[in-house]
């Protein structure tokens, strides 16, 4: 440092006494230059005058250069061996104070620690003032982790009412039922008792909920619920598995007194249920079909009970609903059996082992045949011919009915498209299933396969079961609306053995109403008499044909056509027949039919009617 010091110094003084020099020699020039001598001069002499005329200050700014090198190169050291000496004084001040301290007056002992004192103070009041401070942050950090612990806590209680309880009717869901159940069943194993599971389903609740809204329908489950919970024990619990599904766990019961308590507890219910309920401004009636199983006798663990109280509760449905049901283990192997049949179905299904046969429908006025409805049957290898109504319930219940349903109406509309090009104007009926109607596309579906054989819709006749609009009336109205659009006829089967007929008579655009063989066939007595009766008059009142089925006798015909009934169809028009059949038929029936009615308009034949005439002989088939 002290070299780079000096370096700039000598440096500064050299460049000054430089410009100096400079400075001197152009000033001695110009003085020459200004100054008449009254001689020419060369350069060089004019030169030589110049540097004799600058001569003497040169030397003197050389030697003033000199002098001041000098100088500060005598100050530079003085002020280093200051710096050292000052240096050397601070290495050695610690030891020189502490020597010092104790030779200095007791004066200034006492003002420095004074000093020291208020210094000390001032410490300990800023401490005191942040130690304050610190302990209220700590009580506001505190409250505030007291205050987010409660909120958690309570937001747990609300995540676990969530997950573990039905919102709706305050009972544990399923997967606070799982527990009960392994709970319930740990208990039964280590007291050596048994314990109940009861599967339980609110009857015809869908129905019920479109006609009182939801609203009204989540008041009836909360019914429910409270009814099912009132009359238990408090070991014993009651879940809600979702819908209008139900599960009671009956815990510690007795071996040999189980089933009579269960019952008991049934008993209880079903009373509590027997009077209708108000649900706003109505009252309904609530009933429940029910399944029980008993643990160890119907299952090892809680997914093998809900299986067995779930299959007790559907026999329970089979029954007649509004009842309870124990599972039996002997229905298994009746369950294997359905599997069978299921499975030999499904390969019929596949191997074209199904067949359309067609009942004509005629007029009941004049004998004119006007349709034919598709009746399916089972084409057995080995079994021979299988009617319907033995398969076509394992088929709904397997969802095996939409392929045979389009297997039926393939071979309907490949048969209607040849009878179609004689000209002979059929109209083909065909039974459609729930599950048609509910698969997606099926409409669109259907419209296709019109295409496909160039058929018209009108040629089309789409019979419903009362059955089928009960379990959703508002989507089957949707959908038979769209049907009608398209130009198909709709026809309402078996009318009068259903729920609220009359209503979906007066909602669906239903263009015939067929009344069921069972009143025809109690046609003879009054009571069934004035049911037919009154079915014709509201259906022509709503402009809808009726068509009886199941006709068998004259006595019943006749009856029938004095009524005003438009059509028949059964056993004393024609036996169901094979489609090789059906146009020799329909062609001899045409003929004779008009043949016997000039007949009968020239000689006034009045015991002879054309309805008769060629009618089938043989054997009546169920």
């Amino acid at each position: 440092m002290q070299r780079s010091v000096l370096r700039d110094v000598v440096a500064t003084i050299v460049v000054s006494g430089l410009a100096a020099c400079v400075v001197l020699v152009a000033w001695s020039a110009w003085s020459l230059w200004v100054t008449p001598t009254g001689e020419t001069r060369t350069a060089l002499a004019f030169i030589a005058e110049v540097f004799s005329a600058s001569q003497r200050g040169l030397a003197a700014i050389v030697v003033c250069c000199a002098i001041a090198i000098v100088g500060v190169v005598g100050t530079i050291r003085r002020f280093r061996d200051s710096l050292t000496q000052f240096q050397d004084t601070l290495a050695r001040m610690p030891t020189m104070r502490s020597k010092s301290d104790a030779t200095q007056p007791r004066a200034t002992n006492y003002h420095e620690a004074q000093a020291l004192a208020r210094a000390v103070d001032d410490v300990q009041k800023a401490f005191s003032e942040r130690e304050s401070r610190f302990e209220r942050s700590k009580l506001r950090l505190r409250d505030q982790l007291n205050q987010r612990t409660q909120e958690a806590n309570e937001a747990g209680a609300r995540a676990y009412q969530l997950a573990m309880v039905d919102p709706l009717t305050k009972l544990p869901n399923r997967a606070m039922l799982n527990e009960a159940l392994d709970s319930a069943i740990a208990d039964a194993l280590s007291h050596r008792t048994t314990a109940c599971v009861l599967f339980i389903d609110v009857d015809h609740f869908k129905r019920l909920n479109d006609t009182l809204g939801h609203e009204l329908g989540d008041r009836v489950l909360q019914h429910v619920a409270t009814t099912l919970r009132t009359n238990l024990r408090e070991i014993d619990s009651a879940a809600r598995l979702g819908g209008d599904e139900f599960v009671v766990v009956i815990r510690n019961l007795p071996l040999e007194s189980a089933k009579s308590i269960v019952e008991r507890y049934l008993g209880n219910v079903y009373t509590a249920l027997r009077n209708p309920i108000d649900v706003g401004d109505r009252s309904t009636l609530v009933t429940l079909s029910i399944g029980a199983a008993l643990y160890p006798s119907d299952g090892n663990d809680g997914p093998a009970l809900l299986r067995a109280a779930d299959a007790a509760m559907y026999v329970a449905k089979q029954k007649g609903r509004n009842r309870a049901d124990w599972y039996v283990k002997e229905r298994e192997r009746s369950a294997a059996d359905v599997s069978k049949r299921e499975q030999a179905l499904r390969e019929a299904i596949a191997n074209r082992q199904l067949v359309v046969a067609y009942q004509p429908q005629v007029r009941a006025d004049d004998g004119i045949p006007v349709g034919l409805e598709a009746l399916v049957r089972w084409q057995h290898p080995t079994s021979g011919l299988i009617m319907p109504g033995e398969f076509i319930s394992l088929a709904e219940k397997s969802g095996l009915i939409v392929p045979l349903g389009q297997r039926v109406l393939e071979q309907a509309f490949t048969h209607a498209k040849r009878w179609n090009a004689r000209d002979l104007n059929m109209r083909i009926s065909v039974n459609l299933s729930i599950r048609q109607l509910e698969q997606q596309g099926w409409t669109e579906s259907l419209q296709l396969l019109l295409e496909k054989f160039d058929l018209s819709p009108g040629m089309i006749d789409l019979e419903i079961t009362e059955s089928v609009i009960s379990d959703d009336p508002v989507a089957m109205e949707k959908t038979l609306r769209k049907l009608s659009e398209r130009g198909f006829t709709l026809s309402l089967d078996d009318f009068g053995t259903g729920f609220s007929s009359l209503n979906y008579l007066a909602r669906f655009p239903f263009d015939h109403v067929k009344i069921d063989r069972q009143f025809i066939n109690d046609i003879g007595s009054e009571a069934s008499r004035n049911v037919v009766q009154s079915i014709i008059a509201l259906g022509h009142t709503l402009k809808m044909r009726t068509i009886a089925e199941g006709v068998e006798t004259p006595q019943q015909f006749r009856i029938l056509r004095e009524m005003g009934c438009d059509e028949i169809q059964g056993f004393f028009v024609a036996e169901a027949m094979p489609a090789d059949e059906v146009l020799g038929w329909w062609q001899q029936r045409v003929e004779t039919t008009q043949f016997l009615s000039q007949q009968e308009a020239m000689l006034g034949v009045e015991n002879v009617h054309p309805i008769s005439a060629g009618r089938s002989t043989s054997a009546m088939q169920p």
